[in-house]
């Protein structure tokens, strides 16, 4: 499967497309399914206008028959497909409003399926230092009323205010390497035999690139990122 988001066409629609269908011209191929946050139910914060659209599919992440699909409005969805058929479920935010004011937290503007786990980040939490919140796919808690709740966070201690971590995710077999947004730093952690994340080293720069780190992917044994504006990339 392949999902495309337009996460500013009225609040946000996603497209689902089979790659496994036969096409003679995959340009004319059309989305099997469709996801329209305004038809999900009664979602709070949607036909917003301006600086406060709701942007569902900002982020978005599809493994495993899964579709994760955040918003700028601490909305998160999953789609779990069985046979090719979509069955959804909102994931709410494990946030309280009294610790974090709504607008503030930015639960699910950055989202991501591993293999054996979903990652949900936080990026404004704790005055925009940012966390990561895992949600194992085995779990005891889980319930048919809420199949997905419980989850732990991740949080390294050298955080800086309004360095936003948790802006990229990648995973890798059982490595996993997050960034920032401001801190130019790259946190990397092994999955344990406990199925947890456990931190093992930090990747920074010299601070002669700015915004070292934003975007990163795991590939085999190899991890590639950026220096936003420095026209390189780092291996």
């Amino acid at each position: 499967y392949l999902s495309i988001s337009s996460p500013f066409n009225n609040d946000g629609l996603v497209y689902i497309y089979n790659l496994n269908e036969n096409s003679d011209n995959r340009f004319s191929a059309k989305p099997f399914h469709t996801v329209d946050v305004r038809k999900l139910g009664d979602v709070e914060g949607c036909y917003a206008e301006g600086p406060n659209k709701f942007g569902f599919g900002i982020s978005a992440s599809f493994n495993q028959n899964k579709l994760l699909i955040g918003s700028l409005k601490d909305f998160v969805y999953l789609i779990e497909y069985k046979d090719g058929i979509p069955f959804g479920n909102d994931i709410p935010s494990p946030i309280e409003e009294s610790d974090e004011t709504l607008d503030k937290s930015k639960f699910g503007e950055n989202v991501y399926i591993g293999s054996n786990n979903i990652y949900i980040s936080s990026l404004g939490t704790d005055n925009g230092k940012g966390k990561v919140f895992v949600y194992p796919f085995i779990s005891n808690a889980k319930t048919d009323d809420t199949p997905w709740s419980n989850p732990y966070e991740i949080q390294p201690n050298d955080l800086l205010e309004n360095a936003h971590f948790g802006y990229k995710i990648s995973e890798n077999k059982n490595k996993v390497s997050i960034t920032t947004f401001n801190q130019a730093k790259i946190f990397n952690f092994e999955i344990n035999s406990f199925d947890k994340l456990q931190q093992v080293s930090v990747i920074e720069n010299d601070k002669t690139f700015r915004y070292f780190g934003r975007n990163l992917i795991l590939y085999k044994d190899l991890l590639l990122t950026d220096a936003y504006y420095s026209k390189k990339l780092f291996t």
